[in-house]
């Protein structure tokens, strides 16, 4: 296998892997928002731990921590990749302001706590630009699996 189709390989990955990170992350905030959970410190840093692990991947740092040749290194964070990253993390923005200002009203009406109200933010931003990034990695692939 050349360089260029383990790259590929490796993209379809990263996407899947940051489809099942938001999948988690959705779930897990699901789980304790509303229910007093939240601010449990053996779930809270499950959490932070997971939003390390997202938003270290989605910067790009995390795949320089593996080993691996320098063409594919060069393959894997190309000016495409590059403004993928961008979108993504402007969609990330625009969802931590949208549900900013929805949060701010749903705590107007009703009894909420900051952890909580903080959890669904920070949620929504990096679910959204992991979201973001994946789709368009998927699109640059021409991916039909995630083999």
């Amino acid at each position: 296998m050349d360089d260029i189709q383990q790259a590929e390989q490796i993209a379809r990955k990263r996407a899947g892997l940051f489809f099942m990170m938001a999948t988690l992350l959705v779930f897990s905030t699901m789980m304790a928002v509303g229910q007093g959970h939240s601010a449990e410190p053996a779930r809270m840093c499950l959490w932070l731990l997971t939003l390390a692990l997202g938003a270290l991947n989605l910067t790009g740092f995390g795949g320089r921590l593996r080993p691996r040749t320098r063409r594919l290194n060069a393959l894997l964070d190309d000016e495409t990749t590059r403004d993928h990253r961008r979108t993504s993390l402007a969609a990330g923005f625009w969802a931590a302001l949208l549900s900013g200002s929805v949060m701010s009203v749903v705590g107007a009406i009703f009894s909420l706590s900051c952890v909580d109200g903080v959890r669904v933010v920070i949620t929504a931003a990096l679910v959204a630009a992991l979201i973001a990034f994946a789709t368009q990695e998927l699109r640059a692939v021409k991916c039909d699996g995630w083999a």
